[in-house]
């Protein structure tokens, strides 16, 4: 709260009220914000965990394509 919620007497019935509801949905809010930055950065971090298996399969999927062509090369290659 602080200096913003400063109430100066002799206070408002409803000026109070209307403050302290306020700042129960802020915090309610901010809560809820909070919950949601940290769903979504579990997601980001599923997906990036996927990204990174995918990258590694690719790359053993091109290895196997390359040292299957070149065996295949070898093969075709008559020996002498």
């Amino acid at each position: 709260m602080g200096a913003v919620d400063f109430i100066s007497k002799p206070f408002r019935r409803e000026e109070l009220l209307a403050r302290v509801r306020t700042n129960l949905e802020l915090g309610r809010l901010r809560a809820d914000l909070e919950t949601r930055v940290a769903q979504r950065t579990a997601e980001l971090h599923n997906a990036i965990e996927q990204l990174k298996l995918e990258v590694n399969e690719r790359r053993r999927s091109e290895l196997a394509s390359r040292e299957a062509k070149r065996v295949s090369g070898e093969s075709q290659t008559p020996l002498l």
